[in-house]
């Protein structure tokens, strides 16, 4: 039987189960890591077959990079909310605002709270 392209997963959707799939098996690692007084981080990684060091990492409280904020994200949650808003007035009032007018509103933003400019994209 042949299976056409549309009927087969993604290769994306695959790594992302897999991923999970880890995820999954990080937590169970983590657990029982908690549960001894002096974990052996290898042989707890080689038994639920997950990285050393990730593992490790994790026991020591790092988030998982899919909860973390991005490094190259300049603008909190808030200035971001405010940004977009402020382009919105613009496109409400038929006034489309220039790359570089979006790109000083954002640099505004984001130096009321620090000394980091944004970068052209």
């Amino acid at each position: 039987m042949i299976i056409s392209a549309q009927e087969q997963p993604s290769l994306a959707l695959i790594m992302a189960d897999q991923y999970k799939n880890q995820e999954q098996r990080i937590l169970l690692a983590c657990e029982a890591a908690r549960r001894e007084q002096k974990p052996k981080i290898a042989s707890l990684a080689r038994q639920f077959h997950v990285p050393y060091q990730r593992l490790r990492a994790r026991i020591n409280d790092r988030d998982p990079r899919s909860t973390r904020i991005k490094a190259t994200r300049r603008l909190s949650n808030t200035q971001e909310s405010a940004w977009i808003e402020w382009i919105r007035t613009f496109i409400s009032a038929y006034c489309l605002p220039t790359a570089v007018m979006i790109q000083e509103a954002a640099n505004i933003l984001a130096t009321r709270d620090s000394d980091a400019l944004l970068n052209k994209n």
